[in-house]
């Protein structure tokens, strides 16, 4: 601060607003120790800021994305002219629907993903830096803009009819939401036209957008058209078409079939022996969800069962139900049971059951050491003792754990163990019969 020599006081800039007091002297000329002082009252005013409204309607944001506006600097004063970033503090005052917004020191304002297209009034301020209750507010009218979306044709290649396929495709893998592939979780996906009625044609999981031909859908052209529609704006959709063609098998000789029986395994060795007749009415089923139940001899066949892989053959399952055995009947083989099929070739497949006896034990907690898995060592003894006695004759072991409070997992680690347990000591046995074993946890007196 300075004193001009007609009595003026010079204030610099950059001072705080408020009351000063300044201390001057004034000296004769003449007489230069001839002198007085004064003290003079100033008062600093602040300097008039304004925040003036901007529409950023020319400049929208994708509503799915976010983004990053342009600054509201630009129209805003201070002292009456443009300022520099730094000399003013903003603040979002309300976020007008755009949750999570927030503004950089440079006025641009980051706006977060995932809102629905739209006009939002964002209240902003800025503050003076020397002045921090020097402050104005102003409003920023966003626009958010809707995430382009693509959905795609799809023609997959033919299906054989009696193959089907339960996983011919996923139709969103081609869709695009926003340039990039679409995500279940993004879209709402509908079917507006359906491949036709009853169970035997291609269907559209609008969960997955899996494409599935059940085995034996008759030869056709089937369309299906779906439509996507954002999960963000319902509004923004788009649709497509899935043609799935369906042919008549024309591979015969690359098929593979299989043919077995399902027999009375009278020495309970798990093996065919002639003599030992076939169960009539047993029923089959492949992991496809075909049915084949045994003729009056025990007797079934799946015709083109698959087409396997050309090199190295391929893997088929084909599991009994045991609730269509005789009574008292119980398996001597594995189900479900796995074979490799060959192209051109015939594989067989029997499954044998025996009509033996059935042995409960029943365990509880208290069988085990603490709370392991690991069985004490009376319930070794037992179990070794239980090996002996189920070797004489065919049998199925029924083993139930009667959970009390301790979790179903650790009850399914102990009913593990024990069946691990006793399959090892069979097999060190050496009896020519399969061991059976049947696992129930039971909670309250009731079967799990």
């Amino acid at each position: 601060m300075a004193i001009n020599t007609d009595g003026t006081l010079n204030i610099p800039a950059g001072f705080v607003a408020g009351n000063y007091s300044v201390d001057y002297q004034i000296c004769e000329v003449l007489n230069s120790t001839n002198c007085d002082t004064a003290t003079a009252s100033v008062t600093v005013g602040t300097a008039p800021i304004d925040a003036v409204d901007d529409d950023f309607s020319g400049a929208p944001i994708n509503g799915f994305t976010g983004g990053v506006t342009p600054t509201v600097f630009t129209n805003d004063t201070l002292n009456g002219s443009a300022f520099a970033p730094t000399l003013v503090t903003p603040s979002i005052v309300a976020d007008g629907g755009l949750t999570g917004v927030t503004i950089n020191t440079d006025g641009t304002l980051n706006i977060p993903t995932g809102f629905a297209a739209g006009n939002y009034p964002v209240q902003y301020q800025i503050c003076e830096v020397l002045n921090p209750t020097n402050c104005s507010i102003a409003i920023a009218n966003i626009t958010m803009s809707l995430a382009p979306i693509v959905a795609n044709d799809d023609a997959p290649p033919a299906i054989d009819s009696p193959s089907g396929n339960t996983t011919l495709l996923n139709i969103l893998d081609n869709d695009l939401l926003n340039g990039v592939a679409v995500l279940i979780g993004d879209i709402n996906l509908t079917i507006t036209q359906t491949a036709g009625s009853g169970s035997l044609v291609p269907m559209l999981d609008v969960l997955t957008g899996v494409i599935t031909v059940p085995a034996g859908t008759p030869p056709g052209t089937y369309k299906i058209v779906y439509q996507i529609c954002q999960s963000l704006n319902s509004a923004n959709c788009n649709s497509a078409i899935i043609t799935v063609t369906v042919s008549p098998l024309t591979h015969a000789f690359d098929c593979g079939d299989i043919i077995g029986r399902v027999f009375d395994d009278k020495n309970g060795n798990g093996y065919y022996n002639k003599g030992e007749r076939g169960l009539a009415g047993v029923r089959v089923v492949s992991v496809k969800g075909l049915l084949i139940t045994t003729d009056k001899h025990g007797r079934f066949n799946i015709p083109c069962a698959s087409i396997p892989d050309r090199k190295i053959g391929s893997n088929f399952i084909l599991k009994l139900d045991p609730r269509t055995l005789p009574i008292g009947y119980s398996l001597t083989t594995e189900n479900p049971r796995v074979v490799r099929l060959t192209r051109g070739k015939l594989t067989k497949l029997n499954f044998g059951a025996t009509k033996g006896r059935v042995i409960e034990l029943d365990l509880k907690g208290e069988a085990f050491i603490g709370g392991s898995s690991r069985p004490t060592p009376r319930l070794l003894a037992s179990l070794e003792q239980l090996i002996s006695k189920l070797g004489d004759a065919p049998y199925t072991l029924n083993i139930n754990y009667v959970e009390r409070g301790e979790g179903r997992h650790l009850a399914e680690m102990r009913v593990r163990e024990i069946r691990n347990l006793l399959r090892h000591i069979w097999s060190y046995a050496h009896y020519k019969h399969t061991l059976n074993i049947d696992i129930r946890i039971v909670k309250g007196g009731l079967y799990k």
